[in-house]
């Protein structure tokens, strides 16, 4: 074991107490969220981020859309920045317009600019960081401490799950005193996030073994395929992402119709696909192009629940304990990935703690120093 690297793993174990600690402190963490929400009556929410912060607007977009009736477009903000721009057809005023950054540091450039653009269009922004000093946090209406700190390793995971969190929470809180969420689905949802948070154990342990029988298969390629659908593809490419910068296996993801469209002439035998199929919807869609991909490939995963009745297929299975709740099951697979990530670097031999072409942010100036 590389002795440094267990800050990672240790990390990635106190997720389900960071879990459970902000279900525990959930009417703190939405005070002032549900203010600014029932102030300004928004009605588009736009989720600004580099890489992860997208990644998490992806997950939470089909729960807030599905109970609250608000438009969500998720934007990469240096492309927003160039390309885009707020409210372009009209439709809103000011004040039905929110930007929530889910944040770490609240250092990244991008992100703090839309945030000097929304205040001088009057445009509310709320975040999540772990330092409410941040640049980011003072551009913010609404400043969500994350109960995460900082992380020893260079990438964040715990941190990941507590913006999430805390967002899910001020989401629900906010649902429960306008109406749009019953106290029993509230309920519900707290006991499957719950139930997520006490399972995370297991899926370590799942997670271990398999790849303990599956490693070759990994610790030497370029570069892995991935697949999901829905909310789950917010998921892959963090977890995606986590792989990539840590181990240098590069990501590249499909959408799985798009995959269907756009990859089916690229794989060969050794190609590493890794298919993301909890229970629910796009279960079977994601079945069929596994069984499908597998008679080209001799490396295709279908990443599922225990839950999952297959029976005879040629594909690699790799269950794992999913509560497999619609809206936030993508947490339970997230942490797949992450953890492969650890046991990656273990078998390689590089560093969680000391990322290789350090340096970057300063050069690049993609993060204001503090």
């Amino acid at each position: 074991m590389m002795e440094e690297n267990i800050v990672l793993l240790n990390t990635l174990k106190k997720i389900p107490d960071t879990i459970m600690e902000i279900i525990g402190k959930r009417e703190r963490v939405s005070e002032d969220f549900i203010s600014l929400f029932q102030k300004k009556k928004i009605k588009k929410i736009y989720f600004s981020g580099q890489a992860s912060g997208i990644y998490i607007g992806l997950i939470l977009k089909k729960f807030i859309e599905h109970h609250f009736e608000m438009e969500v477009q998720v934007v990469n903000p240096s492309a927003f920045l160039q390309n885009e721009g707020f409210n372009v057809n009209g439709k809103y005023s000011s004040e039905e317009l929110c930007m929530i950054c889910p944040a770490h540091s609240g250092s990244t450039t991008g992100p703090i600019e839309m945030a000097r653009i929304c205040r001088e269009q009057k445009i509310s922004v709320i975040c999540t960081t772990y330092n409410i000093e941040s640049e980011l946090a003072k551009l913010s209406d609404v400043v969500i401490y994350k109960f995460s700190g900082p992380e020893e390793s260079y990438i964040e995971t715990k941190g990941h799950f507590a913006s999430i969190l805390c967002i899910f929470m001020c989401f629900l809180e906010y649902g429960l005193v306008t109406g749009r969420i019953s106290y029993d689905t509230c309920e519900k949802y707290l006991s499957q996030l719950k139930e997520i948070a006490k399972n995370m154990p297991v899926i370590f342990e799942d997670t271990k073994n398999w790849y303990a029988e599956h490693k070759n298969m990994l610790l030497h390629v370029p570069y892995m395929r991935y697949v999901a659908n829905g909310e789950y593809e917010g998921a892959v490419l963090e977890g995606g992402l986590k792989i990539a910068e840590t181990a240098h296996i590069a990501c590249i993801f499909y959408e799985t119709e798009e995959f269907m469209h756009r990859s089916t002439t690229q794989i060969d035998r050794d190609s590493v696909i890794i298919i993301t199929a909890p229970q629910g919807d796009g279960f079977e869609r994601n079945l069929e192009l596994g069984e499908w991909a597998s008679e080209y490939c001799s490396n295709v995963v279908l990443l599922t629940s225990k839950n999952s009745k297959i029976e005879k297929t040629d594909l690699l299975i790799f269950r794992i304990e999913s509560v497999d709740a619609p809206f936030f099951s993508p947490l339970e697979y997230m942490l797949v990935f992450e953890m492969l990530a650890y046991e990656l670097c273990e078998d390689l031999h590089k560093s969680v703690v000391k990322a290789d072409n350090d340096g970057a942010s300063r050069r690049l100036n993609t993060h204001i120093a503090g």
